[in-house]
């Protein structure tokens, strides 16, 4: 009985026990945490003190309380005060307050305002304070004129965000080079500026990219920007209507200044760099343009060293070495009959500083490949080109056949592997007589020129060795085959540009990558056709050539130069296969 008794009791513990671990996995498993939803409201300035638009004020400090725990970030940078302090305040966080501690004593009669920026966050998710201007003035009324406008690129014409934008009230041109100024903002994500509560003063205007955060223009590549004359701040016009008096937007848009945006080009003739492209070819980069290049080696006596030509531009040589000299000789850079550096190079190295690999004298010489690639076939409009790795020394034009495939074919019997008599068709080829030649001073660029036939299939070919370069590389057997696009492959836009004044403009095609295709150079109305265009995106620009050079000039600050104006068509042109477009670019 007793065991019987004690079975039983153990039985009951074991079912209390588990009762107990179902109840608590039932109770576990009804819900996740989870943080709740993420916060994405900005903190809110809940009280003022002074309040904003306080006049007469002299106080020591500014109070802002906010609806919640706040984080500083970079107030320095973030904080703008207007007009600029001559020692930076003090920020200190108290709970969720902000107090702003002035160093110096604030301008009698003169109103100030205080923007956020991204200064504020909060400190759970970094949600940064919704843009606030704090706005006080020491003396018994508020300053309400205004300056606003716009900044642009000056070549692009692209709205330009983030830049700094100043007031100066000391007119004298050397105030940006040397003064920090009075009032300063930056330009919102669409190139918009604004200063509000200003006096009833004149000031000299001018944005900067501040690259080093002095708000000095000190540095050579700073782009900039200043308005040709000095700037009256004006009131803000309102108009009435039957219920309100609402702000004339269209009278205060023509009064908005719009400001372009350029970076100095230092005409004093620099060398930048040199690299290796590959074996035996090197590119030497200078800031400008440049017409005459040489480089003399100062330890070694070799004719006939190197050849070299212009790149794209005349800023940029290519060279290329006649002798794989396996040693470093001593080179002296010239260009303009200037003397610019002295330099270690190995004509025979494969890589910037390398070595040629040297060959054991027991192996066979290895016959080294000119390789080459390929421009325009297929092209109707265009010449064909073969672009050599590197310059020939060598090329029998007489070597190169040009053949045309015919529509008909030759019937022909062959013997078959098993000695059957087989008919096959040959294909037909009229031989062409095109127009060879080089296109560049080193001979690189191979061009064959024939006035295509619509839809028709060609045949280039060569023997091998008949193009030799100055190192002995050889051509392999060059065979080509390509056929014509047809002219409804291509479509074809046609522009009447109309201007306003005579000047000399540069019409410019450009691609979607904003390349320059084609330029012409006008002085009035005229319709240019381009054709023979892929189907594709295109754009056109015009410079207003005002020097007369052929290109595009960026402005210059110490001779109050603007950057040359430049205007796009307002809108992408999409050109389809067999398409004629005409449109009208009026230029203003």
């Amino acid at each position: 009985m007793k065991n019987i008794t004690r079975m039983i009791r153990k039985c009951y513990s074991v079912l209390i026990y588990l009762m107990a671990c179902l109840f608590l996995c039932s109770c576990a498993s009804q819900a996740t945490l989870t943080g709740g939803d993420k916060d994405i409201t900005p903190p809110k300035i809940i009280k003022y003190y002074p309040p904003n638009h306080s006049v007469n004020f002299k106080e020591k400090q500014l109070k802002f309380t906010f609806d919640e725990y706040i984080q500083l970030a970079s107030p320095t940078d973030n904080i703008l005060i207007s007009p600029s302090l001559s020692h930076t305040p003090e920020y200190i966080l108290k709970g969720k307050s902000l107090v702003v501690k002035f160093k110096n004593e604030l301008q009698a009669q003169t109103t100030y305002t205080l923007s956020f920026l991204e200064a504020l966050k909060d400190i759970t998710e970094g949600n940064v304070i919704i843009t606030e201007q704090f706005v006080f003035s020491t003396g018994n009324t508020e300053d309400s004129l205004v300056i606003a406008g716009c900044l642009i690129d000056a070549f692009t014409s692209e709205p330009c965000a983030k830049i700094g934008v100043m007031l100066y009230e000391n007119l004298n041109d050397s105030a940006p080079l040397k003064d920090v100024p009075d009032y300063f903002t930056y330009t919102d994500s669409k190139g918009n500026f604004s200063f509000n509560n200003l006096p009833q003063k004149t000031f000299l205007l001018f944005a900067l990219e501040d690259k080093n955060f002095n708000k000095i223009y000190d540095l050579p590549d700073e782009r900039i920007a200043f308005a040709d004359d000095y700037i009256k701040a004006y009131e803000i016009l309102k108009i009435q209507t039957d219920t309100t008096l609402l702000i004339d937007k269209d009278k205060m848009d023509s009064l908005a200044l719009t400001l372009s945006l350029f970076q100095f080009h230092d005409t004093i003739l620099k060398f930048l760099r040199k690299t290796q492209i590959k074996e035996a070819h090197l590119q030497f980069v200078f800031n400008n343009e440049i017409e005459k290049f040489n480089i003399t080696p100062l330890d070694t006596n070799i004719e006939d060293l190197y050849l070299w030509d212009f790149g794209r531009k005349k800023d940029t040589v290519e060279l290329f070495f006649n002798h794989l000299i396996d040693k470093e000789i001593l080179f002296q850079v010239e260009a303009n009959g200037r003397i610019f550096d002295t330099l270690d190079i190995n004509p025979a190295a494969k890589t910037s500083g390398g070595k040629l690999r040297r060959k054991s004298q027991d192996s066979l010489p290895e016959k080294k490949i000119l390789n080459y690639s390929v421009a325009n076939a297929g092209e109707l409009n265009r010449k064909l080109t073969l672009i050599f790795d590197y310059p020939l020394k060598e090329a029998d034009f007489a070597a190169l056949l040009l053949l045309e495939l015919k529509k008909e074919k030759k019937i022909d019997s062959l013997l078959n592997i098993n000695g059957e008599d087989s008919i096959v068709e040959i294909n037909l080829y009229d031989t062409l007589i095109p127009v060879v030649s080089f296109e560049d001073s080193m001979h690189r660029k191979l061009i064959i020129d024939y006035p295509w036939k619509n839809k028709k299939s060609y045949l280039l070919f060569c023997r091998d060795s008949v193009f030799v370069s100055h190192f002995n590389h050889y051509n392999d057997t060059i065979r080509l085959d390509f056929k014509t696009k047809s002219t409804k492959d291509y479509g074809t836009l046609t522009i009447n540009y109309e201007f306003e004044d005579t000047n000399t403009y540069l019409t410019q095609l450009l691609n979607e990558k904003k390349e320059v295709l084609l330029q012409d150079s006008i002085t009035s109305n005229k319709i240019i056709s381009y054709e023979f265009l892929h189907p594709e995106k295109y754009y056109l620009r015009v410079i207003f050539d005002d020097n007369h050079n052929g290109r595009w000039d960026t402005g210059n600050y110490a001779g109050k130069k603007q950057a040359e104006k430049v205007i796009y068509f307002n809108k992408t042109i999409d050109v389809k296969a067999n398409w004629t477009i005409e449109e009208t670019f009026s230029v203003k």
